[in-house]
């Protein structure tokens, strides 16, 4: 073994190459979006490494990731939590708030075109 080789760091790959996986394919994903977006194709899911990249839900969404969506920023993204933490059913507070993308015209500044540029985007599901 040649003096100075490392083994170790030729063996493992850098702590972060998923993360860097996923924003790349974040980026592409949004790419193909504005694509099929404008043509009306729905976005296909995307499988990476066994994992399914699937929509955002906005019943579980975080502020921060809302905020990966276009047209959605940081005060829009706080409106849409705030506006679902306040609908929240009491007796059920894991039921969403959010069941269709329409649903989120309720909230000020979403209308019927940005909810339909975002059609795609959302994943609607109830996770078990």
């Amino acid at each position: 073994m040649p003096i100075g080789s490392n083994t170790d760091a030729a063996a493992s790959p850098r702590p972060h190459a998923s993360h860097t996986l996923v924003a790349v394919v974040m980026v592409l994903s949004a790419i193909a979006a504005s694509v099929f977006v404008h043509r009306r194709v729905p976005i296909p899911s995307v499988a990476i490494a066994g994992a399914l990249v699937a929509g955002i839900n906005p019943n579980t969404a975080t502020a921060a990731e809302l905020t990966t969506l276009p047209g959605i920023g940081q005060t829009r993204a706080e409106s849409i939590v705030a506006f679902r933490e306040a609908h929240r059913d009491p007796v059920d507070p894991g039921a969403p708030v959010f069941r269709k993308p329409e649903d989120l015209e309720q909230i000020h500044g979403i209308g019927p075109k940005t909810v339909e540029k975002l059609r795609p985007r959302f994943d609607f599901s109830v996770e078990p």
